[in-house]
């Protein structure tokens, strides 16, 4: 992104993202929400000793899911240039809406297998495929851009990408049969189809809807903007997307486990583990929240460019946000695994309403600014409903001490720091205030006693063990 938006204008990048819109919903629609239902229905099988019945729902997924990507294919590509010259207002980018269809079969496919790889807890190559495919398809996509393709080679690299992970996806699935002594070609025992489909068309349903509430508030200011105020904005977007990073790190990683927690200890064994994801939650992320909103314009200028600077006001905004949106993904996995999925889609429903009657207003009295507003409020209001409706169906016991000691420590070092932003606010500066930062955000939480053996405990077993030492050190501290 940082090497993108100093290649290409922002009303290119506002193209690029219409178009990639258009993308990302199709293969939603396509997917059937299968995706989720490889997490949810494999582990929890694997985890009764019900293997055979975890290779029926895997067989079963692959099937829908190439079917339907092969369908919607058929359907799209003759209504191209109808499509294009609605989203983009010129014929002019014809070729790229063919690239963009053509990618939809292939991204449907790759998000259906990394779900099952998923499903079997494999995270590390998990996150090789993911990055093969992510990183293959943008760098290559610069270079090509840089050759004189255009966006064009965008697409290119991307279609490149997704064929050449899914080949990679193959051999690590076959690898995991064989770990559980899974023959392929043995006839699998039957799991029925409605029940699959049953999970899965409101989890696809929560799917779109989801993407609207990511895309919905650009869609609003290609309609009412330019595309150069699209561009800006969508730069504020993916680095509001980054921060969010480290919690769909933690979605990805922790749903197939709450589902193999599920089938083996049932729904009292989520309260504790809701406890506990919340707690660390809480330490970790919301000083992110607050040093993105300290030092916005140094990772807006750092990360996009001069030319995007207008960004830095809708980003501050939007990371008021980011705590609610990111633990409302973490909120939507006990959901899935206590399979109340048609609850899911109705919170979902209801948060889109909701985002969908403030951008109307204030998107046009505020332009860009009034978009991040609506982002924020809507992300606080679906965790609270969210929270509240939980509630019904497992003991919710959130972790109040971290939340409210994290909130403290992180508003004391942003008050220490604010003097020396105020004064010495240069780029080459910023490493050292960051530190400053987070030094000041651990000694407060030392100082409130905010840790205790058993995060200690947590700690020593997650690092590796040539990391183990950092544990060692903050338990003097501690002590």
């Amino acid at each position: 992104m940082a090497i993108l938006t100093r290649l290409i204008p922002p009303n290119e990048l506002g193209i690029l993202a219409i178009l990639t819109f258009f993308a990302t919903i199709l293969s939603a629609i396509g997917s059937l929400g299968l995706s989720w239902a490889s997490s949810k229905f494999i582990p929890e099988l694997l985890g009764r000793g019900e293997t055979y019945k975890a290779l029926r729902v895997y067989k079963k997924i692959f099937l829908l899911g190439f079917v339907s990507s092969v369908i919607i294919s058929i359907i799209i590509l003759p209504l191209s240039p109808y499509l294009n010259l609605f989203l983009t207002r010129t014929s002019e980018y014809l070729f790229l809406m063919i690239l963009a269809i053509i990618s939809i079969p292939l991204t449907i496919l790759f998000n259906i297998f990394l779900s099952l790889i998923q499903s079997f807890q494999r995270m590390k190559e998990y996150a090789a495929v993911s990055f093969t495919q992510l990183n293959l398809g943008r760098f290559l996509g610069l270079a090509l851009l840089v050759l004189g393709l255009g966006l064009a080679g965008i697409f290119y690299a991307t279609i490149v990408a997704t064929f050449l992970a899914i080949i990679i996806s193959i051999p690590v699935l076959r690898r995991r049969f064989k770990a559980y002594n899974i023959n392929l070609y043995d006839p699998p025992q039957d799991f029925p189809t409605i029940k699959l489909l049953s999970f899965s068309f409101p989890l696809l349903g929560v799917g779109l809807l989801g993407i609207l509430l990511d895309w919905i508030d650009s869609v609003f200011i290609w309609a009412k903007l330019s595309f150069s105020e699209l561009g800006i904005y969508q730069a504020a977007i993916l680095i509001y997307s980054f921060l969010l990073l480290p919690l769909i790190a933690l979605y990805t990683s922790l749903y197939p486990q709450l589902s193999e927690l599920y089938g083996k200890h049932g729904k009292e064994s989520l309260s504790e583990a809701f406890k506990t994801t919340s707690r660390y939650v809480s330490l970790t992320f919301i000083p992110l929240i607050f040093v993105s909103i300290l030092f916005s314009r140094q990772i807006i200028s750092i990360l996009t460019g001069p030319q995007y600077s207008e960004a830095t006001i809708p980003f501050a905004i939007m990371a008021f946000g980011a705590f609610a949106a990111g633990f409302t993904m973490i909120l939507s996995l006990y959901f899935m695994t206590l399979e109340k999925t048609k609850q899911l889609l109705g919170l979902q429903a209801l948060s889109f309403v909701v985002y969908l009657s403030m951008l109307s207003f204030l998107v046009s009295m505020l332009g860009i600014e009034g978009a991040a507003i609506s982002k924020a409020f809507t992300a606080s209001f679906t965790m609270v409903v969210a929270f509240i409706i939980l509630k019904k169906y497992i003991k919710v016991c959130f972790d109040s001490e971290g939340f409210l000691k994290s909130i403290v420590s992180s508003l004391i070092a942003s008050a220490l720091i604010l003097p020396f932003l105020m004064f010495y606010s240069s780029l080459t500066l910023f490493p050292l205030q960051l530190s400053l930062f987070a030094v000041i955000y651990l000694f407060v939480l030392i100082s409130l006693k905010s840790f205790h053996n058993y995060d200690l405990e947590r700690l020593e077993a997650f690092l590796p063990s040539r990391m183990k030492f950092l544990a060692n050190l903050l338990r003097r501290f501690v002590k």
